[in-house]
């Protein structure tokens, strides 16, 4: 009977001491985790000059990746054309292809969408754009051709905050 007990004390320890080193390796993942955590949480020093550098960037990359989903009829009616699919960015707060002011598009993008519309009238070359959308956001616009003629534009609303952690 001694024995027995013995063993069963051996027993009980074995699973004592397996289940304090998976409880430390659990530890140990969630400390390296929390520690890349606030490595992205340390406050960065930019400059407005890299913010809107990046946003430049991030707004050139949604684009690339948005505009294989644009599917534009043969006749280019705006009415038609649509977004087949969707875009996952971390940093694009929202995103919408504009082929016609709206009253619900943000006031920004419609001075963006009546600047381009009159220089398309005047001949004159139309470029991205990057405006602040107060201190969080920025709109990020680009131009859209078909056949040479343009019929709209990417309006993409970039999360600021996002993109520091980036840096």
């Amino acid at each position: 009977m001694p024995r027995l007990l013995s063993d069963a004390c051996k027993f009980a320890w074995l699973i004592l001491i397996f289940l304090v080193a998976c409880g430390e390796r659990e530890d140990r993942t969630d400390r390296n985790a929390l520690a890349r955590e606030m490595r992205g949480r340390k406050l960065k020093r930019v400059t407005e000059a890299q913010i809107m550098g990046l946003a430049a960037e991030e707004g050139i990359r949604a684009v690339s990746q948005l505009q294989p989903l644009l599917v534009i009829p043969a006749s280019g009616n705006c009415d038609s054309i649509r977004i087949n699919g969707a875009l996952t960015n971390e940093v694009v707060a929202e995103y919408r292809f504009v082929c016609r002011e709206t009253p619900d598009l943000h006031p920004k993008a419609q001075e963006i969408w009546r600047a381009y519309n009159y220089n398309v009238q005047q001949n004159i070359a139309i470029a991205e754009n990057i405006q602040k959308l107060g201190n969080e956001q920025l709109l990020y616009t680009s131009p859209v051709r078909h056949q040479g003629k343009f019929i709209g534009m990417w309006s993409i609303v970039l999360d600021k905050k996002e993109m520091i952690r980036r840096l």
